[in-house]
């Protein structure tokens, strides 16, 4: 009875995960996505990662900039304006 238990749970186990591969699979088959996965270097991804990590922060930068000018173009605009 226990055996039986076991193997219950353990296929259990298997048809989920097989369904969460799935469902974040983009229609791709599980052998296709792991011909993908045996040919992606993933000793290269924390490097991608710090890539990324990089890119955003430049990104956060220069939209913090762009900010600050639009600010400053919106202060002269008014100055403008107020003018007239």
């Amino acid at each position: 009875m226990q055996r039986s238990d076991q193997w219950r749970a353990l296929n259990e186990a298997l048809a989920s995960a097989k369904k969460t591969a799935q469902d974040g699979a983009d229609g791709l088959t599980l052998e296709a996505l792991d011909a993908e996965l045996q040919s992606t270097d993933v000793s290269g991804i924390p490097v991608t990662l710090s890539d990324i990590g990089r890119q955003r922060d430049e990104v956060l930068t220069q939209q913090n900039a762009l900010s600050a000018d639009l600010a400053n173009a919106n202060t002269e605009l008014s100055k403008i304006a107020g003018q007239r």
